[in-house]
């Protein structure tokens, strides 16, 4: 009896673990209807640690009206639970999009701190108060403090 060719090693996948959330604070913003950026105040929680961040939320695109204040949380993935301190600082971009009349709600889908293969997941919706309407490419910034 012979023995056909060995079947294919399963393809590599890399799998990513939940280390945290970081959650950003703004105080308004203004969109200028092909664009808009804002100043976040941000803080990352994992595993026992505290970071704070300097964020900054670049939107290209439709971006229409005034924001008074914003919340967004967003669970952070990584290839596993070994990161140094600091590892968030870097460029993620993705896309955005929120409606706003009074109360509103939104989500800016992220990824790519590619440097350290971080991504940046939506918890929840972000809230915020002010009459906007938002459907862009957006690019988050963040610098350690």
């Amino acid at each position: 009896m012979t023995r056909g060719a060995p079947a294919p090693a399963p393809a590599y996948k890399e799998r990513f673990v939940k280390i945290g959330v970081l959650s950003c604070l703004n105080d308004g913003s203004f969109g200028w209807i092909i664009g808009s950026h804002k100043d976040l105040q941000c803080r990352f929680e994992g595993q026992g640690s505290r970071e704070l961040y300097a964020g900054s939320m670049t939107k290209v695109g439709a971006d229409i009206g005034f924001t008074a204040k914003e919340k967004l949380v967003w669970a952070v993935y990584a290839p596993s639970h070994q990161v140094r301190p600091g590892t968030l600082s870097g460029t993620y971009v993705g896309l955005s999009a929120n409606a706003e009349v009074g109360l509103g709600l939104g989500a800016n889908v992220l990824g790519g701190n590619f440097r350290d293969n971080i991504n940046l997941v939506p918890l929840s919706v972000s809230g915020s108060i002010g009459l906007r309407a938002t459907a862009a490419i957006g690019a988050l910034t963040l610098t350690r403090f």
